[in-house]
């Protein structure tokens, strides 16, 4: 265990010293409790050093009545003292668990994390800084240990972890909370004790005073050593086992217009375990504030990835997946139907046909669910008039048995293309005249598409 005596430099001088943040805003998560304390005190000391601005907020829970308000007056007290910019915010935690359907732990995890996201949005904060530590990093193990994770469940928390534009960090991992009561004894800190620790009511709190306590009965200085050593041999297995995964498995999942796609083509063999770990980069890129700790939800989505039926679950999170054709898709309940939109150009350039994937393509609709940038050229007849050309799209609610491509109905043709769902109103639909004569990328009138002739070009 550190010193007493060590001075703020020897706490966070070597974790700043990694990272860019040389004029950043910077937000910390002031509780009031010893850990937040010492983590926002260091920090003030350090902002002239390594020149970042400070920001604090304060999340009052409202669980515990007149406590939780003289903490956030604790809390107001101690960073006006300190010169520190603070916000208070006041959340109704039973209220949002009842409407979510989990725990207060979970829900006020949840709300907290959208919280520092949005004031870090709006302070222009590039960093959030926790004060998680050892014993947290312990309670966390143990607690996702016993709900069967997996590899990466039993990594913990990270020290430091990248979402979109913000790094979540947490510098105090390493350090063990008896350290930073000692450190802050030995300068004189206030701080807040929270009542709500003691309480046996919460999971966390009797995995900290009755299953830790048992454990160190048992194996005496054999833990912490031995669970972190778990830790990290779950950490480098998981490392090496994605280092010798194939390309074509990695590529199975990408994200594009908020998201998630799993290309069912390429997921032949996939084993369950390394699906839930090929899906965890993209899930927490898409929904960070959903997580894929239920095996049993993972289990029914890989398992509904191999059904024929083209079903569809609801997970965790407001989260809807759904077979369509030979992807699957995965979005928020409220995320508005994939489209992407082309330009169309009718030209009398001679050409020759140009199409970078057959017709009704896997290949084709998969680079049109990425995003990705496509130029497809048909030629016709020249001597049929540009002017007789138009183009349109799908609209909503249109019946595709009323609508023929060489007598063949629309709903009809998509299904023996293979077209996914979440495309079709992608694909213009370019007529001559009153009839329907090409779907780029799909199918044309035999007897308007030629090998060589005026051009229509389409652009993704």
């Amino acid at each position: 265990m550190a010193s007493v005596s060590m001075n703020h430099d020897s706490l966070l001088d070597s974790f700043l010293s990694t990272i860019p943040i040389k004029n950043e805003n910077v937000l910390v998560g002031y509780s009031g409790g010893v850990d937040s304390t010492v983590l926002l005190y260091c920090l003030n000391e350090e902002k002239k050093k390594f020149n970042f601005n400070l920001y604090a907020i304060h999340i009052n829970h409202g669980l515990r009545g007149k406590e939780s308000d003289a903490d956030e007056i604790h809390c107001g007290k101690i960073c006006k003292k300190w010169g520190i910019p603070f916000k208070s915010i006041q959340v109704d935690i039973k209220a949002r668990s009842e409407q979510d359907g989990i725990s207060l732990e979970n829900a006020g995890r949840n709300c907290r994390r959208e919280l520092f996201k949005e004031i870090a949005f709006k302070k222009k904060c590039s960093y959030v800084f926790l004060a998680h530590t050892l014993d947290d990093q312990i309670e966390t193990i143990l607690f996702r240990l016993f709900r069967g994770t997996g590899p990466y469940g039993l990594n913990g928390m990270e020290p430091m972890r990248k979402e979109g534009a913000l790094v979540w960090c947490r510098p105090f991992l390493e350090k063990q909370k008896s350290e930073l009561i000692h450190w802050a004894q030995a300068r004189h800190l206030i701080w807040r004790e929270d009542s709500s620790n003691l309480h046996m009511y919460f999971s966390r709190n009797r995995i900290r005073h009755e299953l830790i306590p048992l454990i160190k009965s048992i194996f005496k200085d054999q833990f912490p050593s031995s669970l972190l050593r778990l830790r990290n041999i779950s950490r480098d297995s998981l490392k090496t086992m994605l280092s010798l995964v194939p390309d074509k498995w990695k590529e199975c999942f990408f994200v594009n217009s908020g998201t998630l796609f799993i290309d069912l083509k390429k997921m032949d063999h996939m084993k369950p375990v390394l699906f839930t770990e090929l899906l965890r980069k993209p899930w927490f890129e898409l929904f960070p504030d959903a997580g894929i700790s239920d095996h049993e939800k993972i289990h029914n989505l890989y398992t509904l990835c191999h059904q024929k039926a083209q079903k569809q679950i609801v997970l965790p999170g407001q989260i809807r997946a759904w077979k369509d054709r030979h992807f699957m898709v995965i979005s928020k309940m409220n995320t508005s139907l994939f489209k992407r939109s082309c330009a169309v150009r009718f030209t009398r350039t001679r050409d020759a046909t140009s199409l970078p994937y057959k017709e009704a393509h896997h290949d084709f609709y998969r680079a049109l669910l990425k995003g990705e940038k496509l130029h497809l050229s048909y030629a016709h007849d020249s001597s049929l008039l540009k002017k007789g050309f138009s183009c349109r799209y799908l609209r909503s609610g249109e019946n595709l048995n009323t609508l023929f491509l060489d007598k063949k109905s629309l709903k009809n043709l998509f299904s023996e293309k293979k077209v996914p769902f979440c495309l079709i109103k992608s694909l213009p639909l370019i007529y001559y005249k009153k009839d329907l004569v090409l779907i780029p990328g799909v199918a044309g009138r035999n007897d308007f598409v030629k090998n060589q002739g005026a051009l229509i070009e389409i652009e993704y």
